[in-house]
């Protein structure tokens, strides 16, 4: 038994999600299928045929998530984080020895299979020519010798012929059912993780690491509980697309923009601009204000304004020194939040989100 296999014994509940390079995937197919059936998951096919690699219409495993996805399965005690490329120890020779056999073995399976195959084919199509196998009386008879030597003739053919036969390999996505693959929830040295402090703490998963960072994991959370599935709102001039149900069911109904803090401004030209643009793309565009406890106050954020202000006259300072602060403040607010293992858990939400919905009325719109 595999060592992730023993996690999944260890931890059903846990999907296991593979990082690598900041990005997250999930290679196995029940897991997908699970991670959309009961959890309102989505993510993204990323993988192409390898003779197709332009391929783009339908594609396939692995399902990429976004951080939001990823930060929303940890804190609800569904995902288990794995660090793929220091999971992987060195194999042992026994280890390698016992995969090349398995795999030759597999080959010459296929290869028997293939020529059982052409041979039935070949035999059913002489018989419908009316042709039938030649059969060679012997002028002497043949001693036992004759026959074993006979025999050892034909199987050097038969494994000759066999060498030729082609067989079909498989390149392994994951590495899953690799002995040799070990994620370890052990410390120090772990590769897995079960929480967002614990991936902090390695720094294997930073996100959030900024303000709007909390500010977009809020709004998908709140959406994602109220029964919303969420997608990448890209295509339609937000952060979020919103859909009342399953993407392969739904169009979306809405797409949604985010504001970091409830005092941000917002410019009359802005307004408009989202106005039409939802309009444009036959959605409801929704404004999404957070007011989050590891944001500035608006004291703190005033204060911080006049500084910048007061900072920028000086000589000395560039422009918007004060305001690199407050981002570099607020930013260790939120590393030592997560770290402390305060989001571990739903019990402490990010923040509140105020939702305003624009729509542009003209033109018969």
């Amino acid at each position: 038994m595999s060592t992730l296999q023993a996690l999944r014994d260890e931890y059903p509940d846990r999907i296991p999600l593979h990082i690598h390079d900041d990005q997250v995937f999930v290679w196995h197919p029940s897991d997908v299928e699970r991670l959309r059936r009961d959890h309102a998951i989505c993510g993204l096919m990323t993988g192409t045929l390898p003779l197709i690699p332009q391929q783009n219409v339908f594609l396939g495993l692995p399902l990429q998530l976004c951080h939001e996805e990823v930060a929303w399965l940890l804190r609800h005690g569904v995902g288990m984080l794995i660090v793929d490329a220091p999971a992987h120890r060195r194999a042992t020779s026994q280890e390698i020895q016992e995969y090349w056999s398995a795999y030759r073995s597999d080959a010459r399976r296929q290869r028997r299979e293939t020529k059982k195959s052409r041979d039935a084919t070949r035999r059913l199509f002489e018989a419908k020519l009316g042709r039938s196998e030649p059969v060679d009386s012997p002028t002497t008879p043949s001693t036992a010798a004759d026959d074993q030597e006979d025999h050892d003739d034909d199987d050097d053919d038969d494994e000759a012929e066999l060498e030729k036969i082609p067989y079909q390999h498989l390149t392994l996505g994951s590495s899953s059912d690799l002995p040799w693959f070990a994620p370890s929830l052990s410390q120090p040295g772990a590769t897995a993780f079960l929480t967002l402090s614990s991936a902090r703490q390695a720094g294997v998963f930073t996100f959030p690491r900024t303000e709007m960072d909390v500010a977009t994991l809020c709004v998908f959370e709140t959406l994602h509980s109220q029964g919303f599935y969420l997608g990448v709102g890209l295509r339609f001039g937000g952060q979020f697309t919103v859909y009342p149900g399953d993407p392969l069911r739904y169009h979306a109904h809405y797409s949604a923009a985010v504001s970091a803090r409830p005092t941000s401004s917002i410019s009359g030209l802005e307004m408009v601009a989202s106005g039409r643009l939802g309009t444009a793309v036959k959605k409801s565009h929704l404004i999404c204000s957070v007011d989050s406890p590891l944001s500035p106050s608006p004291a703190a954020a005033a204060a911080a304004a006049a500084a910048a202000a007061a900072a920028s006259t000086a000589a000395e300072s560039g422009p918007g020194a004060g305001e690199g602060d407050e981002e570099a403040q607020t930013k260790a607010r939120i590393d030592e939040a997560v770290k402390a293992g305060r989001f571990d858990s739903t019990r402490q939400p990010w923040g509140k989100v105020g939702f305003f919905s624009l729509s542009w009325a003209g033109f018969g719109t």
